[in-house]
């Protein structure tokens, strides 16, 4: 179903007006993490449809990590990928910074909420995490992508076994996750 757990996607949401320095940080340690994180500046080619390439990686993506800073909010882009992630019932965690609006229908989703001592100045007058802040955020984006990661397989296994079952096939999950489709026996065979 395209789901691996070695793939490790992470879709990162944010505007880039006041959250491209940290989202940067935070996609350069995810790598480090063996993660494949996808943030638009870097997954998107000058040529590609740049919304359905968005759909595509969060399609791709076991969740979203949101950057809720202060102009989060006034973006259209970062709505659109968060009540899309909410539509395909994908994992959502939440980063809030100081002074930071919550998104509408977001506020009962986990969310780390930053305060001004777990940043420091980055480039461009933007704001980065400080060292430890960072670490701690890689461990829960690490708990919150493998929950994610069995919710959108079950949910995946579920939906194909129901338009197999649909179609007059047999459907059967073995216990190391693969589902086995095959034809219904015939009438009369033992």
């Amino acid at each position: 179903l395209g789901l691996e757990e070695r793939q490790r996607r992470v879709f990162l949401s944010h505007r880039r007006g006041d959250a491209l320095v940290l989202t940067e940080q935070l996609h350069d340690r995810l790598v480090k993490s063996r993660f494949w994180p996808f943030v638009d500046r870097f997954g998107i080619d000058p040529a590609e449809d740049v919304q359905q390439r968005i759909f595509e990686a969060l399609e791709e993506a076991a969740f979203v990590l949101l950057m809720e800073s202060p102009q989060a909010a006034d973006s259209r882009w970062v709505h659109d990928e968060v009540y899309y992630a909410l539509a395909a019932s994908l994992g959502i965690l939440i980063v809030s910074f100081p002074e930071a609006r919550e998104l509408p229908r977001t506020q009962n989703l986990p969310r780390i909420r930053l305060n001004d001592t777990d940043l420091e100045p980055g480039r461009g007058g933007q704001r980065v995490l400080k060292a430890g802040t960072l670490d701690r955020l890689v461990l829960e984006v690490e708990a919150v992508h493998a929950k994610a990661l069995v919710r959108r397989r079950n949910r995946l296994v579920l939906h194909a076994r129901d338009a197999a079952e649909k179609a007059g096939f047999v459907a059967t999950e073995r216990p190391d996750g693969l589902l086995l489709v095959s034809d219904p026996a015939p009438a009369g065979a033992s």
